[in-house]
């Protein structure tokens, strides 16, 4: 992780911001949250651990902080978090297991988080998800899919036949410009068609309508729309794949040539 030289003091300012959101009588406790001591001490250690390196030898800090179920684990990192980019100004990520938890994250405890961190310090901190090519739907493989099922075996497979149709007028919503109205990821459909894995119809085999690298430029509009987006967010929501996957390519897929790294 790349880090800049931090204002003096800042881990104490970072320590007094998350008493006061997480304290007995804090932001969340007058914001209908029950106040945990188990998640304010969580959240203090977070917030340590983000500070606590040494940038003149280049040498980054790495903390493994456990809290059992129930804690409120996800606030407690988020908050100290949000806090540091919002007191410092540097760029930070969030990474996750899954691509559902991403979205959760996304959908609403980061908006939590960065209320309570805006409601201290009156910066409004923007936050945009990351997701790789391959989480894209392409019109152009689901018209192949749903043609092959089509001739196939159409009654076997009329459910995502059907499912497969939506999918493709979906893809089609675009603006005047030619912007897509919709993101285009395919969990982004299921979710606002309330269908979760268990009730995917047989047939709407996900990785056969996926994006690939290799698809055409006029197939990735919403793609790349997402990846300029997200050099400019101060936040980046995104998962392991993807953060393993910018190790390995030496941190170019998330950086954007190094103007604002990733922080944390």
């Amino acid at each position: 992780m790349k880090r800049k030289n931090q204002p003096k003091n800042i881990e104490r300012k970072l320590l007094d911001a998350v008493d006061v959101i997480f304290g007995d009588n804090g932001y969340l406790a007058s914001n209908g949250y029950r106040h945990d001591k188990n998640q304010w001490e969580y959240a203090r250690r977070v917030a340590m651990g983000l500070v606590r390196y040494d940038h003149e030898n280049r040498r980054t800090a790495i903390n493994l902080i456990q809290a059992s179920t129930g804690t409120g684990k996800t606030l407690g990192y988020l908050i100290p978090l949000f806090l540091y980019a919002a007191m410092t100004g540097n760029r930070v990520a969030v990474s996750t297991f899954t691509k559902h938890l991403q979205r959760q994250i996304l959908d609403k405890d980061a908006i939590t988080a960065a209320q309570a961190v805006e409601h201290i310090t009156n910066k409004h901190l923007t936050m945009k998800p990351r997701m790789g090519v391959s989480n894209y739907a392409s019109a152009v493989a689901a018209i192949n899919l749903r043609e092959q099922l089509i001739m196939g075996a159409p009654k076997q497979y009329a459910d995502a036949i059907a499912l497969i149709g939506e999918l493709i007028e979906w893809l089609s919503e675009k603006t005047e410009k030619g912007i897509p109205v919709n993101s285009g990821v395919i969990i982004d459909f299921l979710s606002e068609k309330n269908i979760d894995s268990t009730q995917i119809p047989d047939g709407f085999v996900v990785a056969r309508m996926s994006l690939k690298y290799t698809s055409p430029d006029s197939e990735k509009i919403a793609y790349r729309h997402m990846v300029e987006a997200s050099k400019e967010a101060d936040v980046l929501i995104l998962n392991h794949a993807l953060l393993a996957l910018n190790a390995y390519r030496f941190c170019s897929l998330l950086d954007d040539d190094d103007k604002r790294p990733i922080s944390a």
